[in-house]
């Protein structure tokens, strides 16, 4: 997480360079690259207004800077020296929040010129997305092993297993993805293990062993996927139970009941 952004901050400075060359161009002698730094950031985020600044600067140096070199204007020098580069600068930094979010937004979505996006509800819902599709594609790798595998205690294991992934993803998306890190990669191995021993086609007692292991192990993880749904009910059954408590004493309060 960054200062700016859900990107971590390593991410936020190395997009910030034109932020801070700016700042540090200020010394010794300022050298006007605000302008050039709010074209690059414009044209980036496709922002034609920060464009438009950008240019804006660059005439009013332009002519600053003529009106000091062949008309002797000190204003003019003042103006590029001191005022220039402070009001130039703030102005920039003003920027870099929604800059930094509209850079961070063009990994997911396609920027287009004048148009605002909600950097939190973007972000959110392609997070969301990103939850659902780890989700589809855990359930997809069961479908796959299912196809494979000839057992038919594992198939039904299988089905029952996406039954509860569903579910537990109905229940709670955020809660769901964290309950798949916690058995998608001993699961696949287990159904791999599996698919391998019925394709060797062995017969001894090593394999058999080993089959029912693995096949006792998944009915473990089946069990486990049925109480993750379960302690998902308690948690709702809780939350309601505080809710309904605290709506019948706040009756009794109003002598309602």
């Amino acid at each position: 997480m960054g200062w700016f952004t859900n990107n971590s901050k390593s991410w936020e400075l190395k997009n910030s360079w034109m932020f801070f060359l700016s700042i540090l161009l200020v010394f010794p002698y300022p050298i006007p690259f605000y302008p050039i730094a709010l074209l690059i950031i414009g044209w980036k985020a496709k922002k034609i207004n920060w464009i438009l600044l950008g240019v804006l600067g660059l005439i009013i140096g332009t002519y600053a800077f003529y009106l000091h070199i062949y008309k002797y204007n000190s204003f003019a020098h003042i103006f590029l020296v001191v005022f220039a580069p402070i009001i130039g600068n703030i102005i920039l930094m003003l920027f870099i929040d929604s800059y930094l979010k509209r850079l961070d937004l063009s990994r997911i979505v396609s920027l287009e010129w004048g148009k605002e996006y909600p950097y939190y509800k973007l972000m959110d819902k392609a997070l969301a997305l990103e939850k659902e599709a780890e989700n589809i594609d855990f359930r997809a790798e069961l479908l796959l092993w299912k196809e494979k595998i000839d057992e038919v205690s594992i198939k039904k294991n299988i089905n029952e297993i996406i039954v509860l992934i569903k579910q537990i993803e109905d229940k709670d998306k955020s809660v769901s993805k964290i309950i798949l890190v916690r058995h998608r990669s001993t699961i696949n191995a287990v159904l791999k293990q599996y698919d391998d021993l019925e394709n060797s086609k062995l017969e001894n007692a090593t394999v058999k062993s080993s089959k029912e292991k693995l096949i006792n192990t998944l009915s473990i993880s089946l069990l486990a996927f049925e109480n993750e749904l379960t302690n998902l009910f308690k948690t709702e059954i809780l939350e309601v139970n505080a809710e309904t408590d605290a709506y019948i004493q706040t009756l009794r309060n109003k002598d309602i009941i």
